[in-house]
């Protein structure tokens, strides 16, 4: 089998193309598509180069160039495509609590998408009774400021 792969080098190139790009489905960076790019091109190639040598340094070379070249903007447009979405405490500010116990300046308990924190009014005058709902206005620690 070997000696076929020998005989036909653009099979050998097709078959790390293919490998290349499964490993590119599980890792989801695109360094492994660009080396899949450049396999393919080596299998596209190697009918002209006789050389196995050859059609390695041309697969290095794409390789370099594709990561080089092309990669970053790729990865620019992903991220570019993804907004600029809160996460953590930072995401909560702006969510419905309901308050499931009093809140007042010394106690009170809010769910905020599902979970309870503990709660203060954002306002010291403010006190929010059971039941009713309120905004997060700032997190810190694990209190939730809310009006």
């Amino acid at each position: 089998m070997i000696e076929w792969f020998a005989q036909h080098l653009w099979a050998f190139w097709l078959l790390v193309a293919i490998l290349l790009a499964i490993i590119e489905i599980l890792m989801l960076d695109f360094v492994f598509l660009m080396m899949a790019i450049s396999a393919l091109t080596a299998a596209g190639l190697s009918p002209f180069l006789d050389s196995f040598v050859g059609q390695v340094v041309l697969f290095a070379l794409v390789s370099i160039g594709l990561l080089l070249g092309l990669r970053p903007p790729l990865i620019r447009k992903f991220h570019q495509s993804s907004p600029d979405t809160p996460m953590n405490t930072a995401g909560l500010v702006g969510a419905q609590a309901l308050i499931t116990q009093t809140v007042t300046t010394d106690s009170g308990l809010a769910m905020i998408y599902g979970d309870i924190w503990t709660a203060r009014p954002a306002s010291a005058e403010k006190i929010l009774p059971e039941g009713s709902k309120a905004t997060v206005t700032e997190i810190r620690g694990a209190t939730a400021y809310l009006s």
